[in-house]
């Protein structure tokens, strides 16, 4: 996982098109936000992204991945 600074929007894309597949951390504003990287849309950090994402403990969010990668780490569903 990567710990970055404050970034805008077009450096969120900048990020998703060259990071391998996988999850970022973004801090921003003391706020930390677990983000999918090369999901099916971009996810902004903050509480009000799309995906609805989780406050899993004081100011940290864990965002959904629209591609179902979720599923697959905690064993709900399995490879073919």
């Amino acid at each position: 996982m990567v710990k970055k600074p404050q970034v805008d929007d077009d450096e969120i894309q900048q990020l998703d098109e060259v990071l391998p597949f996988g999850w970022i951390l973004y801090e921003i504003n003391d706020e930390h936000h677990l983000i999918p990287i090369k999901d099916s849309r971009l996810h902004k950090p903050s509480a009000s992204c799309w995906c609805n994402p989780v406050e899993v403990d004081v100011d940290y969010y864990e965002h959904n991945a629209e591609d179902g990668r979720d599923d697959y780490e905690s064993g709900e569903r399995k490879h073919n």
